[in-house]
């Protein structure tokens, strides 16, 4: 898997691409645990290349959760594929996690959230 990073309005975009899995998800969880630490606690995902998430990619995410709502955070993710969504779903991820369709929509609620 690929994780390609940019700022935007504040934000931090990872932008995943290829399969994450057990193999991969150790690296994303680095990435994110060095962004926490240097107090970046605004975090968006672009799904628009992931074509495969395992359990153990979605364990990267849950694990993180906490330590963002603690800090009052914000972890949005978008452009999934209906595989993708359709995991997150199964497992209820859908229900605790912000998920929209495109960039746009996902900034404009990040931008309300945070004003």
């Amino acid at each position: 898997m690929e994780i390609r990073e940019c700022m935007e309005d504040g934000c931090a975009v990872l932008k995943l691409a290829g399969e994450l899995d057990a193999s991969s998800a150790l690296p994303l969880n680095e990435k994110i645990k060095q962004l926490f630490d240097d107090e970046q606690y605004l975090i968006l995902f672009d799904f628009e290349e992931l074509t495969y998430i395992s359990s153990a990619g979605l364990g990267v995410f849950i694990s993180v959760l906490k330590d963002f709502k603690e800090k009052d955070g914000f972890l949005g993710f978008y452009n999934m594929s209906g595989v993708v969504h359709d995991v997150f779903k199964i497992v209820g991820l859908d229900k605790v996690l912000s998920i929209y369709e495109d960039k746009s929509t996902a900034l404009d609620h990040l931008n309300a959230w945070s004003a």
